[in-house]
């Protein structure tokens, strides 16, 4: 079976790459790449250990029904798309200055940026003291900083926090893994243009972006934060994707440093081969496990949640009980960790939780059929300012997938944004409704 699987992952890799032929790195291919090094890769090197868990073979079959229906995705997205006929080398729209309209907006949520990040650090327990990055400068010992992260982050989370400090949870979401790489990549893209007030903020906000992004000391933000940037520059350049390619390990070093730093200095008390060790072993095999946990979760602890967990943002805000799955996968996977803990997984797990066999089919092709349709959509409509921002946006919420729910990607991650986005440059009105916003007016 994994001889059949390693055929047709390497397939869906080669049409992920060759369609829709363009100048930046396709969408689905991204995808294809996160899940193979966090999900497949580790699968197809996994023994006798892995094997022997009660859920293996349904998680094998399971990844023959995801490629199958990712590349199915794939050839619809594109079968009835002008796409197929473009060249490599299309053009791009010529540089011009900001737009008036996105100007404003790019002021007031650099404006609503600093105040997010002036409250959250007022608001939470202890102060900026409290701060991981600042306990760990004061030499905090692993656990400290383990409960510095949960006290100044996670348990602002209204799941675990009625108090005045949850208001501020989601708003610090949204910009740390949404507004602040947009925010800070038009203020680079256009700083030629902008006046010493706009600079000014355009500095000020950048720097809180940052803070706000490793204060924590999690490793995931920063990656986050650093792929969009890269993926808005290059795009915003229009550089080919092979010379981003022939780049490619330079680009991973720069964005994976800080983590592996952290990794080194938190968890492996400054062993760096233990600590490379801990980073790889991260990146791998504990997503792999992590998704393996919920084929032997379901159905044989309990039964396929039938779209609870899809459901489970509208019932968390109508205040309606629903199935924690993230907290119940935790303690399923380690039941002494604390009280607020998550095991996010890959965009299979809450399919499978779900609907099985069936909610892997009709999920990998309405993913990849997504996915391929945004990338549909830049190519035909020609790269805009806006079409590169939201390519940014989807190249690490696409990533996200391969270590997390389809809920989560679309929600706090900004995919429902993105699509809305595409959809509306889909429409026949999509030229009122970005009439101005792409170009000096």
């Amino acid at each position: 079976m994994k001889f059949l699987n390693l055929i047709l992952i390497l397939l869906v890799l080669y049409i992920s790459w060759c369609y829709p032929k363009r100048n930046q790195i396709n969408l689905s291919f991204i995808l294809q790449s996160s899940m193979g090094i966090m999900i497949y890769l580790p699968y197809l090197l996994s023994g006798y250990q892995f094997s022997q868990q009660i859920g293996f073979e349904a998680f094998e079959y399971s990844i023959f029904l995801n490629q199958f229906f990712v590349l199915i995705g794939i050839l619809v997205a594109c079968s009835r798309s002008k796409l197929l006929k473009k060249k490599d080398n299309q053009k791009y729209l010529p540089e011009s200055g900001p737009s008036r309209n996105f100007l404003k907006l790019w002021k007031f949520l650099s404006l609503l940026g600093l105040l997010t990040g002036i409250t959250y650090m007022f608001l939470i327990p202890g102060g900026i003291a409290e701060l991981p990055l600042i306990k760990a400068f004061q030499g905090a010992n692993n656990f400290e900083l383990m409960m510095a992260r949960e006290e100044t982050f996670k348990l602002l989370d209204p799941t675990w926090n009625s108090g005045p400090t949850s208001l501020i949870f989601y708003p610090l979401l949204a910009y740390r893994y949404i507004f602040y790489p947009l925010i800070v990549v038009y203020f680079w893209k256009f700083y030629k243009y902008f006046n010493k007030n706009t600079k000014l903020l355009g500095w000020v906000t950048t720097v809180m972006a940052i803070f706000l992004t490793v204060a924590n000391g999690q490793r995931a933000p920063l990656p986050a934060f650093l792929i969009r940037i890269v993926f808005f520059y290059f795009a915003f350049k229009n550089i080919k994707r092979t010379k981003i390619i022939n780049k490619f390990p330079i680009y991973i070093f720069l964005i994976l440093f800080i983590p592996l730093l952290i990794t080194i200095n938190n968890y492996a008390e400054g062993d760096i081969l233990f600590g490379l060790n801990l980073f790889f072993q991260r990146l791998t095999f504990t997503p792999f496990q992590d998704l393996l946990d919920y084929f032997n979760a379901f159905p044989h602890n309990w039964d396929f949640l039938y779209g609870d967990t899809v459901l489970k943002p509208i019932k968390h805000l109508l205040g309606l009980n629903y199935f924690y799955i993230e907290n119940e996968m935790c303690f399923f996977s380690n039941p002494y960790s604390i009280e607020s803990c998550h095991s996010n997984a890959a965009y299979l797990s809450n399919l499978w939780a779900d609907f099985g066999y069936f909610g892997i089919s009709i999920g990998s092709f309405l993913v990849s059929f997504v996915i391929n349709f945004c990338d549909n959509i830049i190519v035909e409509k020609k790269g805009s300012f806006l079409d590169d921002c939201f390519y940014g946006f989807l190249s690490y919420t696409i990533i996200v997938l391969a270590f997390s729910s389809i809920t989560s990607v679309l929600g706090t991650n900004g995919g429902l944004v993105c699509i809305i986005y595409f959809v509306g440059r889909f429409t026949k009105s999509s030229s009122r409704i970005f009439r101005g916003w792409n170009t000096k007016n």
